[in-house]
């Protein structure tokens, strides 16, 4: 990550957590209010720091997978390499890990357009 985002605001967010903390929670007519703000906050950090770690930006394009058209116990979704061909036979299923990614109907697809931008120059 060459650019990391939302290092300023993290920082608030982590600073207005520790006054949470300090102010509300020991106060015993602050204190239900303060917790739920407590892990508004912690939710919040969490996010970001999420999308700090896998540079992603607010520019990324979110695709979420469909239920497939074919729905059977055995019909799942594969990512596959398709090593510049259409021929089938010379496709390669990926995986990360040592793991083949059989992402589920509901999975995020990240596209981060920012990287691509960036890196094509």
């Amino acid at each position: 990550m060459n650019d990391p985002v939302f290092t300023t605001v993290l920082s608030k967010l982590r600073s207005w957590r520790s006054e949470v903390i300090l102010q509300d929670l020991g106060d015993p007519e602050k204190q239900q209010d303060g917790l739920q703000l407590k892990l508004e906050l912690d939710e919040a950090i969490s996010w970001l720091e999420l999308c700090q770690k896998y540079d992603i930006h607010p520019s990324s394009k979110v695709l979420v997978l469909p239920v497939p058209l074919t729905v059977t116990p055995s019909s799942e979704y594969r990512l596959i390499e398709d090593n510049e061909t259409d021929d089938r036979e010379k496709w390669i299923e990926a995986k990360v890990n040592g793991q083949f990614i059989r992402p589920l109907p509901g999975s995020l697809i990240v596209e981060n357009s920012y990287r691509r931008r960036t890196t094509a120059t």
